[in-house]
């Protein structure tokens, strides 16, 4: 799975257990010819729901070991921490996906 596609189903969740939220997937910064220097995107996803802010940074995990927080980037967390202390929620939001393989697969791979 990629994690646009988990991107997707979290925008979607929101908007189906919070009707009426504001959500918005901050885009990449699009990479253009001779540039040297590109600002990174704050956080992937904010959301404005009751009055309250949201900031998220979503993560995919493809095995079931822990999250290392040097996989977040130093700016992920300073952002998220400047919006919470600014009084919003800010989350790194963890999917873990495991796939299972079927019985036929594994005898087939040995």
């Amino acid at each position: 799975m990629r994690e646009s596609i988990f991107h997707g189903e979290w925008i979607k969740s929101w908007r189906h257990h919070y009707p009426g939220c504001h959500i918005v997937k901050v885009p990449d910064m699009p990479k253009t010819a001779g540039a040297r220097f590109l600002p990174p995107k704050p956080y992937d996803i904010y959301v404005v729901w009751n009055g309250m802010f949201y900031a998220m940074e979503l993560k995919l995990k493809t095995d079931l070991g822990g999250f290392p927080f040097k996989e977040a980037t130093e700016w992920q967390i300073n952002n998220l921490k400047e919006a919470k202390e600014n009084g919003a929620c800010a989350y790194f939001v963890m999917n873990y996906r495991v796939s299972v393989i079927s019985e036929k697969q594994r005898k087939k791979n040995g």
